[in-house]
């Protein structure tokens, strides 16, 4: 029995060696990776900053060209000048979106009681102008549950990247309609949706690729956009426990 004992607290005694051991290794990679992650957010951080600037004076340098622009010029040049200025737009907007993602990383937004349709309708007035200049419409739905715990100013963010998709992947053949409402869940938690009638993805195609970083689903090139902004929005959802269903 001695022996036996022996020799299965020597085999326990192992199995507790090896155990720790790898528990060390787990928080050594764990603090590994956090300072990688740290270090790759600080990068991304300054890279867009300091490109900011540089990316300003660019665009400032193309408006300069456009007053100099005359009738006699090779017409060439105005199609160079218009593609520098759509290039630098696109440079200059995914700029933003990185910098908007580094805050993401960065910011622990306040937590508190937040009402729905009242951040909709303090952002609304930045796009009705643009809404009713294309003949689109607005409906809502409020509908009960518009409270819930979370950060205001994501919030805010989230509704901004919604309207702003809504407007820019409209469709060429029907006037633009964007519904929103809110209703209470079965969980008591706050649940909202969102639609608009435009150009519109196949689901089943790219369900898995939607909320990706720098996912484009369009060939139209006259669109700006760097295919960051579902991304921000998945985000932002997951940092407030919240989850999106596609429909």
């Amino acid at each position: 029995m001695l022996v036996v004992i022996a020799v299965l607290a020597y085999f326990a005694f192992r199995e507790y060696r090896r155990k720790k051991k790898s528990e060390r290794h787990v928080k050594h990679q764990n603090e590994r990776l956090v300072a990688l992650n740290d270090s790759l957010d600080s990068f991304v951080y300054r890279v867009s900053h300091d490109l900011k600037s540089p990316v300003i004076n660019v665009k400032n340098m193309i408006s300069m060209l456009k007053e100099y622009q005359t009738d006699d010029q090779d017409p060439l040049v105005p199609e160079i000048i218009k593609n520098l200025d759509l290039s630098s737009h696109r440079l200059e907007t995914t700029i933003t979106d990185l910098l908007e993602l580094s805050r993401i990383e960065r910011v622990e937004e306040e937590k508190e009681k937040v009402n729905i349709r009242e951040v909709f309708h303090e952002i609304l007035p930045e796009y009705q102008e643009q809404i009713q200049r294309i003949g689109g419409e607005v409906v809502e739905s409020f509908n009960g549950g518009e409270i819930f715990y979370g950060s205001k100013a994501e919030m805010n963010s989230i509704l901004q990247n919604l309207l702003t998709n809504s407007i820019k992947y409209r469709s060429e053949n029907r006037a633009l309609r964007i519904e929103i409402g809110t209703k209470p869940d079965k969980e008591k938690m706050m649940q909202m949706t969102f639609a608009d009638n435009g150009q519109g993805l196949d689901l089943k195609q790219f369900e898995g690729k939607l909320f990706g970083m720098f996912q484009r689903f369009t060939s139209d090139t006259s669109i700006s956009g760097t295919g960051v902004g579902m991304y921000i929005i998945k985000k932002l959802v997951d940092k407030n426990k919240g989850k999106i269903v596609l429909t």
